[in-house]
């Protein structure tokens, strides 16, 4: 890195049988190759998170007062929480009733 005099490692990775396009990454990381790889996937683990947090209007606060903000904040952090734990499958169960069954009203 200039001027610090640090070392930094650039690695990359991509798809088998695809061309050259993976992702370039420049670290100081002082982490195996497996580790760092497992760092680098969280990027879309956090592209993912922000989407759920948008979802369930957790950005959505403009204008609150500093208690409606904590209550809205509160409310939606919970929703945030319960969608993520809950997995697609249960979504889906939760949405669409069994089959043979009436929906519950």
């Amino acid at each position: 890195m200039p001027g610090r005099g640090d070392e930094a490692d650039l690695f990359g990775f991509g798809v088998p049988g695809q061309p050259w396009r993976g992702q370039l990454w420049l670290t100081d990381v002082d982490a195996d190759a497996a580790e760092r790889m497992r760092l680098c996937h969280l990027l879309a683990r956090a592209d993912q998170d922000a989407a759920l947090a948008d979802r369930v209007g957790l950005r959505d606060f403009s204008g609150r007062s500093y208690h409606g903000w904590h209550r809205h904040t509160t409310l939606a952090s919970i929703a945030c929480a319960v969608a993520a734990l809950t997995g697609p499958a249960e979504r889906a169960a939760a949405v669409e009733p069994a089959a043979g069954r009436e929906p519950v009203a």
